[in-house]
């Protein structure tokens, strides 16, 4: 999250006993999944203006990614209210 900064803070910047009181806390964990449930969310809860425009701004990115996904959001059609 730092690099946006013009000075980016790094776990080196740290002093060395506060980064060992933190790798102290660090605790593993195993999660077993059993399900996982899925959603999509392509501005249909929004306006149509709005819709244009996200569509209209993954256009402008180019990238085969940002097109897939304007193609969908042009497939969608928003639920009905």
């Amino acid at each position: 999250m730092e690099a946006g900064f013009a000075e980016p803070w790094s776990v080196a910047d740290a002093p060395p006993d506060y980064v060992e009181g933190l790798a102290k806390a660090i605790v593993g964990v195993e999660i077993a999944v059993d399900r996982i449930e899925g959603k999509w969310k392509l501005s249909q809860n929004r306006s149509a203006g709005a819709r244009q425009g996200v569509i209209a701004g993954l256009d402008r990115l180019g990238s085969s990614a940002s097109r897939e996904m304007a193609d969908l959001m042009r497939k969608r059609k928003p639920a009905l209210r």
